[in-house]
């Protein structure tokens, strides 16, 4: 009886394709799973979420004690992660005279705090950066302060503000604000917080959570 034999090249490559194919449908299955559930498969970009930096430098915050600035988060659903915040400095101060951190804002007054933000050197020529120690992850349509306070009673920071009202609205995404005239500041040695009409310059950085809401928010 004469019997035929396939070349063991042929049968391994018949294989490898098969196992090629299944790989290649389990793959796209995933992904589509993913999206479908609305789980972030990339990284977003890093960007502005607001900021009033090019704003006119008119004013200035001194802080001897401590200062407050509001911003509001825009309304993604899914939330934002921080990057930093960016503040001017009139003039140089050593970092370990003040800390800067972000707390909630509950009824006017700091509520929780969310983050200690730090850098390594204070620049008056450009904006100095100040990072979180760990991921921040911001809630949407929420009241934010940014809290400067010194360290040292003997020591005060003057920063830079402007008595516009108004984002840079070609920066940032609609619906993120830089709180108008929110500045609560607390005299030395008081425990009472005073208005403040000037608004402290900043930006706000970071990214959006997930990869769906395609929304300019």
């Amino acid at each position: 009886m004469q019997t035929s034999s396939i070349p063991v090249e042929h049968h391994e490559s018949a294989h490898l394709r098969k196992h090629i194919h299944r790989l290649a449908v389990a793959i796209t299955l995933s992904i589509s799973y993913m999206t479908f559930q609305g789980i972030p498969i990339q990284a977003q970009a890093i960007e502005s979420f607001v900021s009033n930096r090019a704003q006119s430098t008119n004013a200035t915050i001194l802080v001897d004690d401590e200062t407050l600035q509001t911003f509001t988060t825009g309304t993604h659903n899914a939330g934002y992660s921080l990057t930093r915040i960016d503040l001017d400095f009139v003039l140089n101060a050593s970092v370990d005279k003040f800390t800067v951190d972000l707390w909630t804002k509950v009824e006017n007054r700091p509520g929780n705090r969310v983050a200690t933000l730090t850098t390594s050197v204070v620049s008056v020529n450009r904006a100095t950066e100040f990072t979180p120690s760990n991921p921040v992850t911001l809630t949407p349509s929420t009241q934010y302060f940014v809290r400067i306070a010194m360290t040292n009673p003997d020591q005060f920071l003057v920063l830079k503000a402007t008595t516009s009202d108004n984002e840079d609205r070609s920066d940032h995404p609609t619906r993120w604000t830089i709180d108008d005239g929110s500045i609560g500041i607390r005299e030395l040695g008081s425990n009472s917080w005073l208005a403040e009409p000037n608004v402290l310059k900043m930006r706000v950085v970071g990214q959006k959570i997930g990869v769906n809401d395609v929304r300019a928010d």
